[in-house]
């Protein structure tokens, strides 16, 4: 590959990350704004009016969950994770790099296998027909973006594992 179709892919793969970024950006600030909005009407309403919302802690469970996943792909490409460095004292750069790649490899291979399987449950749920227990909201949606977020967390691995410097996507 050139240097010039390098840069022009780099170039494609930075504005598909720019608009992922602000799409999940943005889902995340109204999934957490949702859950905030939900939980200060619950309490309200359940100490004020000794009536609760109904079905407030399904519609938590949902929002929660879908809050992680649609923070994971920015955890990921940030590099935020919870690590753990037991060769944080090496100084060689050729180890660093190699180490780091292979971290990359086990995060891409486990995120694909999350996702693979994240598909395979929310596609049983789907044909099931599982719903929450008090407002009935089919589930297997939260399923199957768990899955979509988890195959672009293991893009994001990718990318960290093929370069030893990923490029910077954030301008």
């Amino acid at each position: 590959m050139s240097a010039t179709s390098n840069t022009v892919a780099t170039g494609f793969f930075r504005k598909i990350w720019l608009v992922a970024h602000r799409v999940l950006t943005v889902i995340s600030i109204a999934l957490l704004f949702s859950m905030m909005l939900l939980t200060c009407v619950d309490v309200v309403a359940r100490y004020a009016f000794n009536s609760p919302v109904k079905g407030a802690f399904e519609l938590t469970e949902i929002l929660l969950a879908s809050l992680i996943f649609a923070a994971l792909p920015l955890t990921t490409k940030a590099g935020e994770h919870i690590k753990v460095e037991f060769l944080e004292n090496i100084k060689n750069t050729t180890v660093n790099t190699l180490l780091d790649r292979f971290s990359a490899f086990v995060m891409c291979a486990t995120f694909c296998i999350f996702s693979i399987e994240l598909w395979k449950h929310a596609s049983k749920l789907g044909q099931r027909g599982t719903v929450t227990n008090s407002l009935e909201i089919p589930i297997s949606g939260v399923g199957y973006f768990a899955a979509i977020s988890s195959a672009l967390c293991a893009l994001v691995a990718l990318a960290f594992m093929v370069r030893p410097t990923p490029p910077t996507f954030d301008d």
